[in-house]
């Protein structure tokens, strides 16, 4: 039986994998829920409007901000666009947190974006580097602090403590070495981390799995053996996960099929 997978395009997807986000272009976005962990702008390509599906309500603009955490759909047919992915590492990534959670999806000034179109564009047509990405992705985090009236800070200890992490693959991770780090018990460690950063170390970590497990599944590896090297419990967890996190399931993106990962950085 034909399922709405067997009709999606090939090849017609890009991820641009930077030191903390990622940068999605497309020109389809699947109708399926999602609650994704980094903060998300979505950009249209062309002047055309996104229809954005959360919380019961609808909201269709050229430019969308929606908060991190935030369950719903993106429908997008036939109109490229870019979905900017800032991740929790990312400095501004509590300030946008705490202010989407009042209202969580907003419409955004387009113009505002204006000096992003051209790399975004380059980025859908895989012309892009990931330097570029990367500058788009601050870019974007940084328009948005503006725009919004809030201000990005983070505890330094905090800080040391993403920096350590970011060097290792998240199957190293031990938190007495973070807890060496930032000499707090584990109960305050655990409050500032979730303060400082805007979520959990738990919902961090599971994050970087993610992470991980786009790097392996450019490999063509079977799901069992990506969910295990990424530190899922099994494939059937994995791929729950990841389609939650992204409306894609995994097999897309395996050596490219659909989904053309650029860069393989974990962050």
């Amino acid at each position: 039986m034909s399922t709405f997978w067997d009709s999606f395009p090939e090849r017609h997807a890009n991820m641009y994998s930077v030191s903390n986000g990622l940068v999605y272009t497309a020109k389809y976005a699947t109708p399926f829920e999602t609650e994704r962990v980094p903060a998300l702008l979505l950009i249209s390509l062309e002047d055309s409007e996104l229809i954005v599906n959360c919380q019961g309500s609808e909201t269709r603009s050229k430019a969308v901000f929606v908060g991190n955490r935030v369950k719903g759909s993106i429908e997008v047919w036939g109109i490229p666009f870019a979905a900017v992915h800032i991740g929790p590492s990312h400095p501004a990534f509590r300030a946008l947190a705490d202010v989407t959670r009042e209202i969580p999806v907003r419409e955004m000034d387009f113009s505002a974006f204006s000096n992003l179109l051209g790399t975004l564009r380059a980025c859908y047509e895989r012309l892009a580097d990931q330097t570029e990405a990367q500058a788009a992705l601050d870019s974007a985090a940084t328009t948005l602090i503006e725009l919004l009236g809030v201000k990005a800070s983070r505890d330094p200890r905090i800080g040391a403590v993403i920096e350590h992490l970011t060097a290792q693959s998240p199957l190293d991770y031990r938190f007495d070495e973070l807890l060496e780090k930032v000499m707090l018990s584990p109960g305050r460690f655990s409050h500032l981390f979730t303060e400082e950063v805007g979520i959990s170390l738990r919902s961090y970590q599971k994050w970087r799995k993610i992470r991980e497990a786009l790097r392996l599944l450019q490999r063509d590896d079977n799901l069992t053996a990506v969910a295990h090297l990424s530190g899922f419990s099994d494939s059937a967890h994995f791929s729950r996960t990841f389609s939650q996190t992204f409306g894609l399931i995994p097999t897309l993106f395996r050596s490219g099929r659909c989904v053309q990962v650029i860069g393989d950085t974990l962050h």
